[in-house]
């Protein structure tokens, strides 16, 4: 990305330096655009390791294309045109008709409050604006906490009885449970997450589908298992990201703090330490370990969506989930684009995807009510 800021600089040095005379009036608003480009570059900290080199390359060998097509103009205004090319590339379309990121704004946001519990005899109830869970029999099992979301440490839950609640976490929605030991779990969005209403005294277990960061309170006792399709995870007392979603090819086990064994079909296990991840290949039926940085797995808890060299495929896969939106695409190079950076959860789809964009690598053209074509340049 230095090096697209430094091209940028330097394009514009060339034109003070050589000032042409003035511009007919449709070349003013084109150099215009190209200003707003220059200014955009040089402020981009999205993608600052994404493949620019990639993205330059492209529009440099574009820019070439234009020069040789214009050789009977002068040099001076072979400049002008070559730069205003790179600013058409990237802030208006290319073709008569074709919309961009820019014009994505009209699709809806989720309203981000959708959380739902199903009880124990199926009955499933919106979680906004109540602010205690009942059985069938009247007694509260659970109340609603601003700290821990919510909470069935309640004071009439009976232990043993096994009552199971189900917390959904739809698109675009996320919320917290405090289960009746003290653990604390996140639900990310598109997530169920099934336990019950009290623990017995000799073993704690939930079931996972979508993804869940647990902080597990300690108890030598009873260990703690997560079970998640053809992975179980079992801790006494740890924090740690679950990522099993059915349509992902893998399931992800990262530890930020404590110990936690992944048992996978057949004797596959590995025992992690803290900053290393086990995943298992629903394709390949392989576990392995590696060395990671735990943070772009669970920045999600804080707001964001850190991108750590995914491909793109990946990346919509994620997006799709937090703005309920489909992505389809127009070729396979553009699912294997690779990208780095840091996405704002609160940001609208739109502005996404218009960073994204500035790479010029990626294109994005609305297809639908809350469809979007992926287009590679």
């Amino acid at each position: 990305m230095k090096h697209v800021r430094e091209q940028a600089r330097r394009a514009t040095r060339r034109l003070v330096k050589r000032r042409p005379r003035a511009l007919p009036p449709e070349e003013q608003e084109s150099a215009g655009r190209f200003s707003r480009f220059r200014e955009a570059v040089e402020g981009i900290r999205f993608f600052e390791e994404t493949d620019a080199e990639a993205g330059w390359e492209k529009t440099r060998l574009k820019i070439s294309d234009r020069r040789r097509a214009r050789r009977q103009r002068t040099r001076r205004a072979a400049v002008v045109a070559c730069l205003l090319a790179a600013a058409l590339l990237v802030l208006i379309p290319r073709e008569r008709g074709r919309t961009t990121a820019g014009d994505l704004s009209g699709i809806p946001t989720p309203e981000r409050r959708g959380a739902m519990l199903q009880l124990a005899n199926g009955e499933v109830v919106a979680l906004e604006g109540i602010s205690t869970v009942r059985e069938e029999d009247g007694r509260v099992v659970a109340r609603q906490d601003t700290v821990r979301g919510l909470d069935y440490r309640a004071d009439d839950a009976r232990p043993g009885e096994m009552l199971r609640h189900t917390a959904i976490a739809p698109r675009g929605t996320t919320c917290k449970v405090t289960l009746s030991d003290g653990s604390a779990v996140w639900l990310n969005s598109d997530t169920r997450l099934t336990y019950p209403v009290a623990f017995p005294g000799d073993a704690r277990a939930v079931e996972l589908t979508g993804e869940a960061y647990f902080e597990v309170a300690p108890n030598a006792r009873a260990p703690f298992t997560v079970k998640s399709g053809a992975v179980e995870v079992e801790v006494t007392g740890t924090a740690f990201n679950l990522e099993a979603y059915p349509d992902d090819e893998k399931t992800r086990v990262t530890l930020v703090e404590g110990e936690v064994s992944a048992r996978a079909p057949g004797p596959l296990v590995a025992r992690l330490r803290p900053r290393q991840q086990a995943a298992f290949s629903r394709v390949t039926g392989a576990l392995s370990t590696a060395e990671v940085d735990a943070r772009p797995f669970v920045a999600w808890r804080e707001g964001e969506i850190v991108l750590d060299g995914e491909p793109l495929e990946e990346i919509t896969r994620r997006l799709e989930r937090w703005y309920d939106v489909t992505f389809i695409y127009d070729s396979p190079e553009a699912r294997g684009l690779h990208f780095r950076g840091t996405i704002q959860r609160h940001e609208h789809v739109s502005r996404v995807l218009a960073m994204i964009e500035l790479t010029n690598l990626a294109t994005f053209v609305r297809a639908g009510e809350k469809v979007i074509r992926v287009c590679s340049r």
